[in-house]
């Protein structure tokens, strides 16, 4: 009988554990004001992948000359200064393009 309390008892906190499924709608598929979720979905993935595309555009700052005025920075690395930017070359599709970095440490 002690082992049979304990077992019912673990049954009771599982079983209301499991018992938070979230919001149901049920819809018939004559309603005119019918909500197509797959759309919905598709819809807010395009609308998220856009928003990371924008953030990660924000991110960058790049060029495809530099201003007239720019010098190389110290040491080895092609980094260039042109007044408070610095601008490392890189090769993006055959095109070499200036992407803004950080200034080097001395």
């Amino acid at each position: 009988m002690k082992t049979i309390i304990p077992v019912v008892t673990l049954m009771l906190v599982m079983s209301s554990s499991l018992a938070h499924a979230g919001k149901i709608v049920v819809q018939k598929s004559s309603d005119p004001d019918l909500v197509d979720v797959f759309a919905l979905k598709r819809e807010l993935v395009a609308d998220l992948q856009w928003q990371e595309y924008r953030r990660q555009q924000q991110a960058l700052n790049w060029v495809y000359s530099l201003p007239i005025g720019c010098v190389i920075g110290p040491g080895h690395n092609a980094v260039y200064q042109c007044g408070l930017q610095w601008y490392r070359p890189y090769r993006h599709q055959g095109q070499e393009i200036f992407v803004e970095v950080d200034s080097p440490r001395p």
